[in-house]
């Protein structure tokens, strides 16, 4: 990472080019530069990196492309600026973020006050939920684990399939995030089942030749390699061994495996830039929820439920391995807990109240009001995966998210709204505010 400390004052975005004592600079590209497509060249710049000083005293730069996310805004002060690197699979991704402040393009966020509670958990339904929130005026949303759009992905796919005249069924348009995340599991199986035939093929090679002793020593424990890694480790080997004659047919071998290796090195770029792709835009609608929930509220009422409990595996005396592997990896699709630090760092950030509290006897505790009284009814949970319930007592039929908000409001507190009653939204029945539902296109 290399970046400027935070600036006085800031620099105009007018004179971040001639600013030569900003370590970092982001610059237009040239308008005699060419480029692949004409549609991105607004979004194309040029950034430099001060590195040093020369003889005379000028700055020295390192300059590359860049592709912005979105274009630096005129009139706009730079606070702060940095460029960071980081490994994505078998290339570095350089990504340049810049802190910045744009007066014309400030909004006045409406603030509600009051407090709002949220019961984090996904819930395996047709839109994924993998939270709820409620506040102490009645307003009632469900939190959606965001869509995955494979529209670009598709595109480019049809492009380059008519070019090579061949068929390849593109994934859907879009599709809920665990079933992208199976897709890309899907490239990973797809790399070791051409993983495992290449080592079958070195071995049965091998057997029917004499090798050398440096070959012998490198393939001692062939049978039992998992990593690709370590195959391609051998083929640099094989491939600088030039002093020595080699045994017959070495040379066919060695270029089959150079074959596997482009292959491997495709799928392994498709597969973890696809789900970094993935992932990111996640995160990026948490963060988006969370500073939205952050500036409305003055108090976010947020369980402390252990989350990691929910992603371990049972203990061998409790079952085997696979039990409860399908909801394990929804767990992970849904990442609840990045949901709830998300939202934890932006009330912080915004200097809110945080309440953490115990989620004990929230789902099952009847929260419905019977004339002055609360129902408090408890009942034993007949199946935990269902999201609506009827209590024996009062014969009200509620959401299970929405009487753990509603619970833990009255906890915290405040009093809250006796209308409507405590039943989520579902066919047939409205939902107030906006789904937060959204699609992350993302190009595969």
């Amino acid at each position: 990472r290399i970046g400027t400390p935070p600036l006085a004052g800031g620099i105009a975005v007018a004179d971040l080019a001639e600013h030569t004592g900003f370590r970092l600079r982001v610059l237009p590209l040239p308008t005699d530069r060419p480029v692949t497509k004409t549609l991105l060249r607004e979004r194309r710049a040029l950034a430099s990196i001060r590195v040093g000083t020369g003889e005379d005293g000028s700055p020295t730069w390192i300059t590359w492309p860049i592709l912005m996310g979105r274009q630096i805004p005129e009139g706009s002060t730079i606070r702060r600026a940095w460029a960071m690197r980081r490994r994505v699979a078998s290339r570095y991704r350089w990504s340049v973020q810049v802190v910045l402040d744009d007066p014309a393009r400030a909004v006045e966020v409406p603030r509600r006050g009051g407090a709002v509670a949220i019961d984090i958990g996904w819930r395996a339904s047709a839109d994924w939920r993998v939270g709820y929130l409620l506040d102490d005026v009645g307003r009632r949303e469900e939190i959606k684990v965001p869509l995955v759009s494979f529209a670009r992905g598709r595109a480019a796919t049809a492009r380059r399939n008519a070019k090579r005249g061949t068929a390849h069924v593109p994934p859907p348009a879009t599709m809920p995030l665990h079933e992208a995340i199976d897709y890309l599991d899907g490239l990973r199986s797809l790399r070791d089942r051409h993983f495992d035939v290449a080592r079958a093929w070195v071995r049965e090679y091998l057997a029917t030749v004499e090798c050398p002793a440096w070959l012998a020593e490198a393939v001692a424990n062939i049978h039992v390699w998992r990593a690709s890694r370590k195959l391609v480790r051998l083929l640099r080997v094989w491939a600088a061994r030039t002093e020595e004659r080699p045994p017959p047919g070495d040379e066919a071998i060695v270029e089959g495996l150079r074959a596997w290796a482009a292959k491997d090195r495709h799928l392994w770029d498709w597969e973890v830039n696809g789900r970094d792709r993935i992932l990111r835009a996640r995160r990026d609608a948490y963060r988006v929820l969370a500073c939205r929930l952050a500036r409305e509220y003055e108090t976010i009422i947020v369980p402390t439920t252990d989350l990691t409990t929910w992603a371990e595996s049972p203990a061998p005396e409790d079952g085997e391995p696979a039990d409860g592997r399908p909801l394990r990896k929804i767990q992970r699709a849904c990442a609840p807990s990045e949901l709830r630090a998300a939202i934890v760092n932006a009330a912080k950030r915004e200097g809110r109240n945080i309440i953490e509290a115990d989620p004990a006897y929230d789902t099952i505790s009847c929260a419905v009001v019977m004339g002055e009284e609360v129902c408090g009814q408890i009942d034993e949970w007949l199946d935990p995966v269902a999201l609506l319930h009827t209590c024996s007592k009062c014969g009200k039929t509620w959401d299970r998210d929405v009487n753990s908000c509603t619970n833990r409001l009255r906890r915290a507190g405040f009093a809250p709204p006796r209308a409507p009653s405590p039943r989520g939204p579902g066919p047939g029945r409205s939902q107030v505010g906006p789904p937060t539902g959204t699609v992350a296109v993302v190009a595969l």
